[in-house]
């Protein structure tokens, strides 16, 4: 387990793994980007990193992307899937019935999604906590499931394709690849910089 984590931590694990074989990389990867939302308290895994530097890979190889591309949407679209339908089991009627999700914050996420249902879906597989949580709440908000998983399914493939060709680009340049967690990181910092700064007008123009 040590092991495991370590090598999704180093800059250099990814290429290690897909040189010695390109197809159980990508299956392994893809296991993780399953998991980050499929089991809510796996937010700290570092998928953002192990795109990037998968598309820095693809970039050495002059690889095409289709593969990874195919592999890792459907693993995103199958995590969320996953904790949507568990809002839908025992446990998520426990939070909605229960005391652990207040019944002003349910009806407030459900108004949320039915207002930027679309838009939300989409924007929040691109932002590292919401896209954690995000499939639980629209769960909860009692999204149409067809409707939330046609959407899902265009933000995960324009989050997949978005972070590989990032990773293709930048990881010509030396430097980035030697810092790809550190760009990764700050990825994350920015969109919850640009988050904060949303939710911040939102609040200061609804208290006007």
């Amino acid at each position: 387990m040590t092991s495991l984590i370590a090598w999704m931590f180093n800059e250099h694990g990814v290429e290690l793994l897909l040189n010695q074989n390109p197809l159980t990389g990508w299956l392994i990867i893809g296991a993780v980007v399953y998991l980050e939302t499929a089991v809510i308290f796996m937010l700290f895994l570092p998928v953002d990193s192990l795109l990037l530097a998968a598309g820095a890979f693809l970039a050495a190889q002059q690889a095409s992307l289709l593969l990874p591309v195919a592999i890792f949407s459907i693993s995103a679209l199958l995590g969320d899937t996953t904790a949507f339908s568990l809002a839908h089991s025992r446990f998520g009627r426990a939070m909605t019935h229960g005391k652990w999700v207040s019944r002003v914050k349910i009806n407030r996420t459900r108004a949320f999604f039915k207002k930027y249902g679309a838009v939300a879906i989409i924007a929040c597989r691109f932002i590292g906590f919401a896209r954690s949580f995000s499939p639980l709440a629209a769960g909860l908000s009692k999204i149409s499931t067809k409707r939330y998983i046609a959407y899902d399914a265009i933000g995960c493939v324009a989050w997949t394709f978005a972070l590989l060709m990032l990773g293709h680009r930048l990881g010509r340049i030396s430097w980035v690849q030697m810092h790809l967690t550190g760009l990764s990181v700050a990825l994350v910092v920015a969109a919850l910089l640009v988050f904060a700064v949303q939710g911040a007008i939102l609040y200061v123009s609804k208290r006007k």
